[in-house]
C-alpha cells in the first residue's frame, strides 16, 4: 500500500509540534509526581492557588496539548517533593 502525498509528514512539518509536545509530556510527568508525592494534596494546593483550577482540570481530562500549563507547573514545582529531573531528549 502506498502513501498518499498528503500522509507523508516529512520532520519539517512534525517539528513545528514539538515544543508543544515535549511541554505537555513534561506536564503530566510532573502532575504524577505530584500525585504520588505522599506530601502533596491536590486540595491543599487548589486552596491555596483558586486561580489554577482551571489548569489542572484541563490537564486531567488531557487537555495539556491545546492549552498553555506552564503556570500550573511553575506552582507543582514549588510544592511537590518528590520530581526527579529528567530530559527529554
Amino acid at each position: 500500500m502506498s502513501s498518499s502525498p498528503e500522509a507523508d509528514l516529512p520532520a519539517g512539518r512534525l517539528g513545528i509540534f514539538e515544543g508543544r509536545y515535549r511541554e505537555g509530556t513534561e506536564a503530566l510527568r510532573k502532575l504524577v509526581y505530584a500525585f504520588y508525592d505522599p506530601e502533596f494534596s491536590f486540595h491543599a494546593f487548589l486552596k491555596e492557588r483558586p486561580n489554577l483550577r482551571r489548569d489542572l482540570i484541563n490537564m486531567l481530562v488531557g487537555n495539556v496539548y491545546r492549552e498553555p500549563t506552564g503556570p500550573l507547573i511553575a506552582a507543582l514545582d514549588e510544592v511537590a517533593t518528590r520530581q526527579p529531573e529528567r530530559s527529554l531528549s
